[in-house]
Parts: structure tokens; sequence; C-alpha cells
């Protein structure tokens, strides 16, 4: 110990010329991701894939799946095409896109395509890209639009309409609404129990049956 000490001593007027060594480890911020070599490892998948790969298969599955789907074949026509066409075609991106297969969702789209920046907030949004497809809105925009539609079809006070403009924040936000979600924060910023003050229970179960008509994922609005 003595030896030790003698050695601190000797050493201790040259600790501040000391060069900072490189750490051989490389810190990256990707929490939900690895990318090392081209592999990706995705949500839902065990095991890392090769990120040209799984790109090719999944444009190969969303080409597959347009080629003869009415709406697209209508978008790609200049036609019109109503919300509620691009819902379904949403939902079917997902039955065939989002299962074992592939696992393609909004945050897996990220991922792979990280070096292209590409942020979507639906499939249809990732179809439109892949596909170049004009005709295709944001899935935000079309929430938002049929919440403008569903509020000046009723006769809503003011309260009520601030109310549920709050609930279609909280509704993009998670892509669905269950009757929890009506008695939970931000909601209570309006006062405890507000849906039940504001609204009737018939009132109440036709929100609960509007917003399931935008759901894209199955979900039970009465939890």
């Amino acid at each position: 110990m003595d030896e030790l000490n003698q050695i601190i001593e000797s050493l201790a007027g040259l600790m501040k010329k000391r060069k900072k060594i490189p750490s051989p480890l490389l810190e990256l911020d990707l929490p939900d991701e690895i990318e090392l070599r081209g592999y990706l490892l995705l949500q839902g998948m065990d095991q890392p894939v090769y990120a040209e790969e799984y790109r090719r298969r999944v444009e190969d599955w969303i080409v597959d799946l347009a080629a003869g789907h009415p709406t697209v074949e209508a978008i790609a026509r200049g036609e019109p095409v109503g919300d509620g066409q691009l819902l379904d075609l949403e939902r079917a991106l997902r039955r065939r896109l989002s299962g074992p297969e592939l696992y393609l969702t909004e945050n897996n789209i990220r991922i792979a395509y990280k070096d292209q920046g590409l942020q979507v907030g639906s499939l249809i949004e990732f179809l439109r890209y892949l596909l170049d497809l004009d005709g295709i809105p944001d899935y935000a925009a079309l929430v938002q639009r049929q919440f403008a539609r569903y509020i000046a079809d009723h006769p809503f006070t003011a309260d009520q309409t601030r109310f549920l403009r709050a609930v279609q924040t909280i509704f993009l936000q998670k892509k669905q609404l269950t009757l929890a979600d009506l008695y939970e924060p931000p909601l209570t910023h309006f006062g405890q129990d507000a849906v039940e003050r504001w609204f009737t229970q018939e009132q109440i179960d036709d929100i609960l049956t509007f917003t399931t008509q935008l759901t894209v994922e199955a979900v039970d609005s009465r939890q």
C-alpha cells in the first residue's frame, strides 16, 4: 500500500497532461432499432433482417396488393374516392402487411426507410409515397375532415364542440378511442366527468360509434 501511495503521488502532477483515449464503443441514439452492416431489427421480429431485402419484399407486397384494387385504380385514373373507401384501403393494407410475414407498421417503415427520412402516419400514406399517388390524403387530414363534418352535422354547444376537438387530438395520437379515454387526461382539463355533464348517454354512444368508424385497427370502444 505504501508503494502504491508513492506511485500515486509521483503521477499526480502528470495527470493534467494525460490524453483522453477514445472509447472503442460507439453510442447510437437508436432506442428501438439495431442497424449494423445493412441489417435491421424491427419491432415484432425476433431476428435481424437485411434492410434492402426487407424493403424489396415490402414494395413487392404493396404493388401486388394495389394491383387491381378498385380504390387504387380509381385514384390512378384521377377519380374522386370517398373517405370510407380510403379507410377500407387502410384496413386492407394492415390486414395484409402487418402480419408475421412483414410486421409493417408506421414505426418499422421509419426504421427501414431511415436513410430516406420517411415519416408516415398510416399505411395509405406509405402507399402514396411508393406509387406516387397524389389522390391519397394524410390519415390525419382524413380524420380532421370527418370530425369537422360530424360536428357540423350535430347541434352541439360551444362546450361540446371544444370537448370534441380535444377528442379528435386524442384519437389522432392513439388512432382509436375507448370509453375510458373520455374520463382521462387531457379531457379532465374540462372538469371531472365533463363528458357526462355535457353529453347524454345516447350522444356518448354515438361518439364512440363515430370514432370506431375511423379506427383502422380492432378496438373495443366500450373499454
